[in-house]
Formats: C-alpha cells, structure tokens, sequence
C-alpha cells in the first residue's frame, strides 16, 4: 500500500507464495482481497496489515475476483474455469455458479448486491448471487475475450470491452443500447467511469487512452502513446 502523497510504502502484505493476480478493496476502505496464483485468496486488514480470512478449497490458480458493495461476498474465477461465491467474514464457500462456458476473465458485482456480471470470451453471464442461479446470457459481437465490465450505480447500464468495441448494455432491458469501436486503436484492455458517471475512460494495447461523454455516447479526446 502506498501513500500518494509522498509515494511512500506504507504496508506490505508478504504472506503469498504466487504471484498476486487480482485486487479488490472494500468499499469502506477497511479490508483488501487478493488473488494469486497459489490457489488461495486473502483477506487483509488495511490497518493493521494483518490477514484476517483466508479463502481455502481453490483447486487452481485465481484468475479475477471482485466484491459486492457491501462487502459481503466475493466472487472468486480461476484458471480451472470455476467460479465460486464466498462470505467475505466467514471465508466460507457459499455455491458454486455453473452454467458458463469457459474461463471467467473479468467480474463485477450490481451495486444493488444481487447480481453478479461473469465474462468470458464473447459471453457476459447475469448470475443471482444468492442462490447462484444463472438469470441471462449477453453476447458480444466480437468473438474475443472480455476484457472489462463496469457497471453503473443505478444498475442501468453495463459497459464491457470486448477485442476494439465498447458495449453499453441496458441491464433492465437485457439488451445493447450502444456500440463502439475503436478503429485501428487495438484490443480495449481496461475501462473506468468518472465519479459522476458522465464521462468513461478506456485504454488500448496500442497506448491508446480515449475519453468517452456517456451522455452523448462519443469520444471527446484521445492521448496516443501514453506512457505511465
């Protein structure tokens, strides 16, 4: 953990063996879960820099993890395909989500804790988080894998990156309010919404960093060659 400020390391966690894969933090900032690739996930206390639950029972490498808005759950895909749901508290396997084909490469949880958004290549899959049920099936046009999925605080509108093209999806409705490509920018590797979810971000393998009016649905302005 780093203070921005200074740049300054503040806590290091060292109980993982693997390398980490895959990061959520609480929303109320408490607690940071880790994915590696030691088949385990980790819960940390942030103030104290202590593991307080350990994920158990993976039988493969983690591939990405997310949490619900109330902390309550974590959602857990790995390399083996699987994709299990755990009580963040206890550390317990709650279920086992089914009805997905192929690795689980990007997660996010409704901010109304009920859903649960599981992508694969070309596939996004809506399960209920509470009984593990799979509720629908979206499908991207481009035959590649997800890359990224946000979700809005309304639980409106998911927008997922899949090879150059952007979805916004109308959750309600199950079906696609808007498509984007990026033309000859490269394969979109990540998106973020601003605070206000006015405006969104998206990143591309080329360097690319374009920024997109939600409102409107059209890129406002592009930075090639970024560099960090």
């Amino acid at each position: 953990v780093i203070f921005v400020d200074t740049w300054k390391v503040v806590r290091s966690f060292k109980e993982h063996t693997g390398t980490v894969v895959s990061l959520a933090l609480a929303s109320n900032d408490e607690f940071l879960v880790t994915g590696s690739g030691e088949f385990v996930v980790m819960v940390w206390d942030l103030s104290t820099g202590e593991l307080a639950v350990r994920l158990a029972g993976l039988m493969a490498p983690v591939s990405c993890i997310t949490m619900t808005s109330n902390d309550a759950f974590v959602a857990v895909a790995c390399e083996d395909e699987t994709l299990r749901v755990f009580g963040t508290v206890s550390g317990q396997e709650l279920h086992e989500l089914s009805g997905h084909d192929g690795k689980v490469v990007a997660m996010v949880a409704a901010h109304d804790d009920c859903q649960l958004f599981a992508a694969t290549v070309a596939k996004i899959y809506i399960f209920d988080i509470h009984n593990g049920k799979l509720l629908d099936i979206l499908n991207c046009v481009n035959v590649q894998p997800v890359t990224s999925l946000k979700i809005t605080s309304d639980n409106y509108f998911l927008l997922s990156a899949c090879g150059d093209r952007i979805d916004i999806w109308n959750i309600q409705n199950q079906n696609r309010e808007i498509s984007a490509t990026n033309d000859d920018q490269g394969v979109v590797t990540g998106i973020c919404m601003s605070r206000d979810e006015k405006t969104a971000a998206c990143a591309t393998s080329y360097g690319v960093v374009a920024l997109w009016d939600l409102d409107i649905c059209q890129c406002i302005c592009t930075v090639r060659n970024h560099l960090f």
